[in-house]
């Protein structure tokens, strides 16, 4: 699946402070992710299902933007601070991979997914990724 991710740097009113995340290139759905975990890999590998990007890096950009400032409203009002953004960049894209399973219940075919690093069972909110995925395979 590929990403676009996003390095966001913020002012707290101390020191700056740097965090991340990204948007996949499929639907737009976003999330955090931890750059001092993350470990990027360069070598081949076999990419099974290779999903085509529908989403510019600046729709990504716009989406990124977005969440992130939904976010931070949250959390300064949960947290009564008044950290602010000072600037997102883009930096880089990535494919992250997924199994996906299929299976039939009765007489219908569905699918589920598998994050392929963590072994955990992806829910309802990338299923409509996978989904569009699929369908435009």
């Amino acid at each position: 699946m590929p990403y676009d991710r996003f390095v966001v740097e913020l002012e707290t009113g101390r020191e700056p402070v740097k965090d991340a995340c990204c948007v996949d290139r499929v639907v737009g759905a976003f999330a955090f992710i931890n750059l001092e975990r993350l470990k990027m890999k360069t070598e081949a590998f076999d990419p099974g299902l290779r999903v085509h990007p529908a989403l510019s890096p600046h729709q990504t950009l716009a989406i990124a933007q977005d969440e992130y400032a939904r976010h931070l409203l949250r959390l300064n009002l949960r947290r009564k601070t008044s950290t602010r953004v000072t600037a997102i960049t883009h930096a880089g894209v990535f494919e992250y991979p997924y199994w996906v399973g299929y299976f039939t219940k009765g007489r219908v075919l569905d699918f589920d997914v598998i994050d392929a690093v963590s072994g955990q069972f992806q829910g309802p909110k990338m299923r409509p990724v996978f989904a569009h995925a699929l369908l435009s395979a």
